[in-house]
């Protein structure tokens, strides 16, 4: 038997907290590392800290590291989603952009997770690959049902292992 237990909260951010909770650093403890026989963890935060508080790359990827050291000192295996395209919604700036270009960047080449769930490439839109396909999403931020299930159907059970 495999549990799933998802912690997402809507709006939330990996390195600053606001109305929508604490940081994604701060809730790594109560939300995964506490909880007994935990074997993976899917890490798919960054836009929002992106988009709402302009955090700068090397803040981010060091926010991943934190999550990955923490993670595996407990034996966790640690996969590392993509960051969505954000190109015409409201949080497409170049600077938005070029931050989240770098950040999808370093989660697939630095080698730092033990597995890149490239979920761009799953929901981007062939003819534009900066925007989410227009059939999958209502606000070219978040995927709708049928992108959701495209991105759970596109992750590799083996991996679980």
């Amino acid at each position: 038997p495999v549990s799933v237990i998802n912690m997402g909260i809507g709006s939330n951010r990996l390195v600053s907290g606001d109305a929508a909770g604490p940081a994604g650093l701060r809730r790594l403890e109560e939300d995964v590392l506490s909880r007994p026989n935990v074997s993976h963890l899917i890490l798919l935060e960054g836009i929002n800290d992106i988009s709402y508080e302009q955090v700068p790359v090397e803040k981010l990827i060091a926010a991943y590291e934190q999550v990955i050291e923490k993670a595996h000192a407990r034996g966790i295996k640690v996969m590392g989603g993509t960051l969505l395209p954000i190109q015409n919604s409201r949080k497409d700036t170049p600077a938005n952009e070029a931050t989240r270009q770098a950040a999808n960047r370093w989660i697939r080449e630095a080698g730092r997770f033990d597995a890149v769930l490239d979920f761009e490439k799953i929901v981007q839109d062939p003819e534009n690959p900066l925007r989410i396909r227009r059939d999958l999403t209502a606000d070219y931020v978040h995927p709708n049902t049928e992108g959701y299930r495209l991105m759970g159907d596109s992750v590799n059970l083996k991996l679980f292992e």
